[in-house]
């Protein structure tokens, strides 16, 4: 059976919120947002690098 989960960018940096996919076992991340830019400096890594950085399971999975 598959789970659900939601997330948001606000009050970590790159790496945290990476580590949190990890440590829920996020397999696949999809962004659903209606306005892809997240505003403010400190959160441009969730406007660049995300991005296809979450899929750690084999392929298909």
């Amino acid at each position: 059976m598959h789970r659900m989960m939601t997330i948001g960018v606000y009050g970590f940096d790159g790496e945290s919120f990476l580590q949190r996919l990890r440590q829920a076992d996020v397999r696949l991340l999809l962004d659903v947002r209606q306005r892809r830019g997240v505003r403010g400096p400190e959160y441009a890594w969730a406007n660049s690098h995300v991005r296809g950085a979450v899929r750690t399971g084999p392929a298909g999975a």
